[in-house]
């Protein structure tokens, strides 16, 4: 795993950005999902 990383800090650079940004994403829509899921029964 370090091998790669190391071969590729491009990648690592843009991982936490990716990290910070998708995490708060995956957060809200599946929050919107349930909420959508509850006004629909």
């Amino acid at each position: 795993m370090r091998g790669a990383v190391n071969k590729n800090p491009e990648n690592d650079k843009w991982e936490p950005l990716k990290v910070s940004f998708g995490f708060p994403f995956m957060l809200f829509y599946g929050t919107f999902s349930v909420f959508q899921m509850s006004c629909n029964s």
